[in-house]
């Protein structure tokens, strides 16, 4: 694959990616296996939503990728000691894979920090913002990448009862594969002040990730469907939003050109 024109920080991505065509899951890796070493950060006691949550400053507003709220969650469909277990068996897949991809091209990759912020609890993060299950702490994001300390914030109780309840496991790894997008984009040195360009980014890397999925064998139709329909229930309808993340239409679509391609190249949005 060549690259056409000068692409910025992005044609690193392209190189990076393209050394090994279009991108697949190592034939052992799969869904359960812990193939790659994600660093955990400890999880603050329970408190209320701090005041650099409300009103962060601009630059670490800018800093930080958050994700929307969901629609009012549907009840339960598995326990939660069971999504526990799926959730960090996603999250060390990923990183695994992105850590193999990248060093497959000659390209040292450090894992993101991680914090998860379990049922009922938060964690404040240097980017002036706490993760947290809105519905227990006002103003919390509840998903969110923070460029400033290098880490991916979770909220496991939101996880679980908005997007694993109703988009199930398609879900949940569309959004932590979209979290994990921001990683990669902070590692190669892409930034846009435009929040939107930088998330629909993620979601299109996400795709590519999820592609590699499904040409394991570790992603089914199913998942995929699932995948779409959170990305599109997360997406943005006020258009003014310093941090829109894209519409629904948008995001669906940028996720989809990853998916069907497999190709970093479509992903440049810059």
């Amino acid at each position: 694959m060549r690259v056409r024109g000068a692409l910025g920080a992005v044609a690193v991505l392209t190189l990076v990616l393209a050394i090994f065509g279009s991108i697949v899951l190592l034939a052992e890796a799969k869904f359960g296996a812990s193939s790659g070493t994600v660093e955990a950060a400890a999880v603050s006691e329970p408190v209320a939503a701090p005041e650099a949550a409300v009103a962060a400053p601009a630059e670490a507003a800018a800093a930080v990728t958050p994700a929307k709220a969901a629609p009012k969650p549907a009840p339960a469909v598995d326990g939660f000691g069971t999504y526990t277990d799926y959730q960090r068996s996603i999250i060390n897949t990923i990183d695994g894979w992105w850590e193999s991809a990248l060093a497959r091209a000659g390209v040292s990759y450090n894992g993101p920090r991680l914090t998860v912020a379990a049922k009922g609890k938060s964690a404040n993060s240097q980017c002036g913002r706490a993760v947290a299950n809105p519905v227990d702490v006002k103003a919390a994001y509840p998903a969110f990448y923070c460029r400033g300390d290098k880490t991916v914030y979770l909220s496991s109780g939101w996880l679980y009862a908005a997007i694993y309840s109703q988009f199930h496991k398609g879900g949940v790894a569309a959004i932590i594969a979209h979290e994990f997008g921001h990683h990669v984009q902070h590692a190669i040195g892409i930034a846009d002040p435009l929040v939107s360009k930088q998330e629909l980014q993620a979601d299109c890397l996400a795709g590519i990730w999820v592609h590699a999925a499904v040409k394991n064998g570790s992603f089914t139709a199913g998942d995929v469907t699932d995948a779409r329909k959170a990305l599109r229930a997360l997406g943005d309808k006020k258009l003014e939003s310093k941090l829109h993340h894209g519409t629904p239409t948008e995001r669906t679509a940028w996720f989809d050109r990853g998916f069907n391609s497999g190709d970093a190249y479509v992903c440049n949005h810059f």
